[in-house]
């Protein structure tokens, strides 16, 4: 796999849970598409911007500042998630059953083998301690970080899997305005520890609620299937936050691990409006990529 298509397979699943944070939609006719615009602040008080869009089958959502570094689409009736880099003006397709039969190939092989997961482990982060050499200073440190916070391995075999982080999710007594509906507020805990906020609203509240919750709920059961091979049999994983809010729609939340510290996000617009051209499908021209599974 290239560093590249590597590279966009994280986002991709960054884009994943945070648009389960941050996205809210609209409710319109099975035929209609949804647009909506969603604005983070971060730490240092700047602001991006993340277009979604939405129909009866697909989504479709912008994974930098209005979408000029990448977005990835999944498409509901051929189940195929579709990771688009405008930098690289290329794009990959990856299969949901592809993905799933690699995680389920994965935990076949770490379960049926007497692999000691720490070593393994701990070659991997001197490895990346060594790529690190080159890099700048905050780079750096930025990719220390991320090493650090890497889920511990330990054991063999089945014992051997990555310890995934038992998350979840409890309703508190806090309430948010996002675009004049009153929000319920959510924790997040990961291991216990507090792990930000989630705020959502009952669908019929937000113009086009239902549609998205039921696209994000497609979405987050196909990437559960996908990622479930990866982690021990039973964790409670992100992907599963959708199913403890109560039948409400996400339109924003808190994320306190964002870059340089904690991030803000919030639905800011909203509309039901004609499609563009080719909107579910790779820009005319792109290459595509060979997929990372």
């Amino acid at each position: 796999m290239s560093r590249r298509r590597a590279s966009g397979t994280e986002r991709l699943l960054v884009s994943v849970i945070g648009a389960g944070l941050a996205a809210a939609a609209m409710s319109a006719p099975a035929s209609a598409e949804t647009k909506w615009r969603v604005e983070t602040t971060m730490a240092d008080g700047s602001v991006e911007t993340a277009e979604i869009w939405a129909n009866a089958d697909n989504i479709r959502m912008s994974m930098a500042d209005g979408g000029e570094e990448g977005e990835v689409m999944l498409l509901g009736a051929s189940d195929e998630l579709i990771v688009i880099d405008h930098a690289e003006k290329s794009y990959f397709v990856i299969k949901i059953a592809d993905m799933a039969a690699t995680a389920a190939a994965v935990r076949e092989q770490i379960e049926a083998a007497d692999i000691d997961m720490g070593a393994v482990q701990a070659q991997m982060k001197a490895a990346m301690a060594d790529a690190m050499a080159n890099l700048s200073p905050e780079d750096r440190a930025a990719a220390a970080a991320a090493i650090g916070n890497l889920p511990a391995m330990a054991g063999s075999g089945a014992q051997g899997l990555a310890a995934v982080p038992v998350y979840d999710v409890k309703r508190t007594d806090g309430a948010v305005n996002v675009m004049g509906a009153s929000a319920a507020t959510y924790a997040i805990t990961e291991d216990g520890a507090p792990g930000g906020e989630i705020w959502a609203v009952k669908t019929s509240e937000v113009e086009g609620g239902a549609v998205m919750r039921d696209r994000m709920s497609y979405l987050f059961s196909q990437m559960e299937r996908a990622m479930a091979g990866f982690s021990p049999k039973g964790a409670s994983r992100p992907f599963q936050m959708l199913d403890k809010i109560d039948g409400r729609v996400p339109v924003g939340g808190v994320e306190p691990d964002g870059p340089g510290g904690e991030m803000t996000t919030r639905l800011v617009a909203a509309a039901d409006i004609a499609a563009p051209d080719g909107l579910w499908a790779p820009p005319k021209g792109y290459r595509k990529e060979e997929s990372p599974f």
